[in-house]
């Protein structure tokens, strides 16, 4: 199964977290004495996805800057599955380019008729003992998003390095800086709530009595219906998703078992969190 995230703004990116040819590098570029950096942007003033592979550890680390601005600070990349550790020790094999041009209708907002222009990335990296992990990142005019992308066979994912660090200025609207905040370090649990190949990624990961979502989706606007299995008794449920105009909140108190509805725009994406709900509880952030 392929851990993706597409059109999903940089919340969403942040769970499994989260969007100019000119500015696109067409071969690995040495940055320092014992660094790769690969450089992924859509236009000039756009935000610029940067991955380094240190060569000494093997690892990986993703920066966004924007016009001179850090938008987010070097922040690790990995997982670790059953066969393998793919977080440290890796090496670079290959990287394709492709341009994406997409166009959908929304349901609403004062533009119906959208057109998404991006610049994909696809970095592929191998262990000493041939692990694989490959890295698809996207560059849109707003947004940098990325996704992993296992081979068949790779059993349970055990944990992840992946973070994403802010700047102790940054001016990130609020809904994000708040999520990212309560996203912790480590994880005691990984479930896989829905999954369809190349459709839909729906990942829950469980931090103390804490359920940390998120799902990506491709195709056309819909509204995504997410099955809670993450234990039985009551839930709340606090997502953050894609809407017409900007990033949007909604809150709900699901059963274990039940499935809830969230409003997904094209190629967009949702990230939440769940934690046990009883009378006077209004909110999973702590």
């Amino acid at each position: 199964m392929a851990v993706a995230l597409t059109r999903a703004r940089t919340v969403a990116a942040a769970l499994c977290a989260g969007l100019a040819a000119t500015l696109l590098t067409t071969v690995p570029a040495r940055a320092e004495q014992h660094e790769h950096v690969w450089a992924v942007s859509e236009a000039a003033h756009a935000p610029r996805a940067r991955i380094s592979l240190d060569d000494t550890t093997g690892t990986l680390t993703l920066s966004v800057p924007r016009e001179g601005r850090t938008v987010v600070e070097p922040s690790s990349l990995g997982v670790v599955t059953e066969q393998a550790d793919r977080s440290q020790g890796l090496h670079f094999v290959r990287r394709k380019d492709r341009t994406i041009r997409e166009r959908y209708r929304a349901k609403s907002g004062k533009r119906l008729d959208r057109r998404v222009h991006m610049r994909e990335t696809r970095l592929s990296f191998a262990s000493v003992a041939g692990a694989r992990l490959d890295l698809a990142v996207r560059a849109s005019a707003d947004g940098v998003a990325y996704r992993y992308v296992l081979p068949a066979g790779y059993g349970d994912v055990l944990g992840e390095t992946s973070a994403f660090s802010l700047p102790p200025d940054a001016s990130a609207r609020p809904l994000a800086r708040g999520f990212l905040e309560q996203v912790p370090a480590a994880r005691d649990d990984t479930r896989v709530l829905a999954g369809r190949l190349g459709q839909e990624a729906v990942l829950a990961r469980r931090s103390g009595d804490r359920w940390f979502l998120g799902g990506v989706y491709a195709g056309a606007a819909r509204t995504a219906e997410v099955p809670l299995w993450i234990g039985p008794g009551r839930w709340l449920v606090e997502t953050i998703r894609d809407g017409a105009d900007g990033l949007v909140q909604d809150r709900r108190v699901v059963s274990g078992g039940d499935a809830f509805g969230v409003d997904i725009t094209a190629n967009g994406g949702f990230a939440g969190i769940a934690c046990p709900w009883h009378p006077g509880i209004t909110t999973c952030y702590r």
